[in-house]
């Protein structure tokens, strides 16, 4: 009978020690994954998310260092010894790597390879015969034609190899099932198989999934809670569905708002720069690259504070903030003894890091709103507030880390008196 307990994961800290120094993957990383439900982890390369998945199968040996506490069905995983964790490995929780290439034998049979952790937890009691068999309704289950049992690796395709890795991970039933980045190598209409598959198979053997990805179409099919991983730290947590529509932490919004495929490559949407490993700074791992970082940021580190009943966010700010707020904008001009109605009834809101488009065809207002939220025209009606603060003049104009309008024509804004040089620094000598 499958356990009931709950997978306990508290203070988790792993540090690789190379010739270079110390590498913080992971820093005191806490969880729980309730039995037959599914958590998804995000994070861009570097985030801790493999390292996670390592320790929890105790694939991580010296000299590099795991501290925690791991709870499988009640029993510390961390107290067991080296051969109580291989037996533990494939009864307990079961891993789908991420590059077939490198973990299938390509000198041995896939049927073989399959049933090697079942060899293995049998102690050598089971006969070949019954190993072949064992093989090919595997396969069966993984989606595959129990044939490709005799075929070796290079016979397969890259989906069908991934498909071979999850009826090993399978072999020996286990609770937990570790998928890390399991549709990276996959095309759509595989992708869509293998996720149908997965969910099939979790009905019929009512296992957890911990599922790694940067595919969030594939957290979302498959995961009931996310959590998302940055510099070896959880940023945020919460349901799959709510965590995606309404990200609270600027990591994670820029997570979710950049492109799948330029994912890897780390160009996230209102993030610049690249991630540092767990550690390296004492506050926020996320300040660095953080849009609406402050002092406090960099000396203190953020905990997970509950923002809802389902949601925490490791931010001082509280997650996401809003930088510039209109409401209900009404700006008329008086021409020839007739008003003009140029802005009526705006309203908009602009978190930190974001981009806001603002369009509409000449004469439509959309100068007039620039030129009120940068203080140059007040407003007839309505309120700005930039940073908590009214806009009521052109204070934030004149300073650093204020608001800044960039002129449409150059011609009319630069002084043809002045040189390039003089006009650049006139800003700069008027605030000293």
């Amino acid at each position: 009978m499958k356990t009931k307990k709950p997978l306990f994961v508290k203070n988790l800290t792993i540090q690789y020690h190379t010739r270079d120094g110390t590498v913080n993957a992971l820093d005191h990383i806490s969880f729980t994954l309730v039995p037959g439900k599914n958590l998804g982890i995000a994070g861009e390369s570097g985030s801790g998310k493999s390292s996670l998945a390592h320790s929890l199968l105790g694939l991580i040996q010296a000299p590099h260092s795991v501290s925690g506490e791991i709870y499988y069905d009640g029993i510390n995983f961390q107290a067991l010894s080296d051969k109580e964790k291989r037996q533990f490995r494939w009864q307990k929780a079961a891993m789908v790597f991420q590059n077939a290439t490198e973990v299938l034998n390509p000198l041995m049979k896939i049927g073989k390879q399959i049933t090697e952790p079942l060899r293995h937890a049998s102690s050598g009691t089971l006969a070949e015969q019954a190993l072949e068999i064992e093989a090919q309704r595997l396969l069966e289950l993984a989606g595959l034609d129990p044939v490709w049992a005799q075929a070796y690796p290079h016979q397969l395709s890259g989906g069908m190899q991934q498909k071979a890795l999850l009826a090993m991970a399978l072999s020996c039933n286990p609770d937990y099932l570790i998928l890390d980045e399991p549709t990276s190598s996959l095309d759509s209409i595989s992708r869509k198989n293998y996720i149908e598959t997965l969910q099939e198979l979790q009905q019929k053997m009512n296992f957890s999934m911990i599922v790694i990805s940067h595919d969030l179409s594939v957290l979302q099919a498959l995961t009931d809670k996310m959590m998302v991983l940055y510099g070896g730290h959880i940023s945020e947590r919460g349901n799959t569905c709510e965590l995606i529509e309404a990200p609270a932490h600027p990591y994670t919004r820029g997570l979710i708002n950049s492109a799948v495929d330029l994912f890897p490559y780390k160009d996230l949407w209102g993030i610049p720069g690249e991630a540092d490993s767990a550690g390296d700074y004492p506050g926020c791992s996320f300040y660095a690259r953080c849009t609406q970082g402050q002092k406090t940021c960099a000396e203190k580190r953020p905990g997970l504070v509950k923002i809802s009943h389902e949601r925490e966010v490791a931010c001082h700010r509280g997650g996401n903030v809003v930088l510039l707020e209109a409401q209900n904008l009404v700006k008329r001009y008086l021409i020839n003894n007739k008003k003009v109605v140029a802005v009526n009834d705006v309203q908009l809101q602009v978190f930190h890091g974001e981009t806001l488009a603002l369009i509409g065809c000449s004469g439509s207002g959309k100068s007039t709103i620039a030129k009120m939220i940068t203080g140059f025209i007040a407003p007839d009606q309505g309120q700005i507030v930039f940073e908590g603060h009214d806009v009521n003049s052109q204070r934030f104009a004149a300073q650093e880390g204020g608001i800044q309008l960039v002129l449409q024509d150059p011609f009319a804004s630069l002084s043809h008196r002045l040189s390039v040089k003089e006009a650049i620094a006139e800003p700069l000598a008027i605030n000293r």
